[in-house]
């Protein structure tokens, strides 16, 4: 398997982040090096290459989304909207399921 940032730096804690909710399978945080005024990654903490690799009826799933919606309201209540994100492929930078949830443009 080739290097995995979130496996091998952000779960092992071999950078300091600031989290922002934690479960037992998903974490989100704030992007150590953003792109945008407002960057947060949210993971899981199990290594799944993207989100087709998880089974459709996972529990895991249903877990991600709530972790998810939580941010996405909070922000979309403080800031007027956000942008979610995920990319497959060879469009995947880091070859671990992330989401970003930012606001500016792309």
């Amino acid at each position: 398997m080739e290097k995995d940032f979130y496996c091998d730096i952000i779960l092992k804690d071999k950078v300091e982040i600031k989290k922002i909710i934690e479960t037992e399978n998903i974490l989100a945080y704030y992007h150590t090096n953003p792109s945008w005024p407002l960057h947060i990654v949210v993971i899981t903490k199990e290594h799944f290459e993207s989100l087709i690799d998880i089974p459709s009826n996972s529990k895991l799933l249903a877990e991600m989304f709530e972790v998810l919606n939580k941010i996405i309201t909070k922000t979309t209540e403080k800031h007027g909207g956000c942008r979610l994100t995920t990319n497959f492929g060879n469009l995947q930078e880091t070859k671990h399921l992330h989401w970003h949830i930012y606001i500016g443009d792309m």
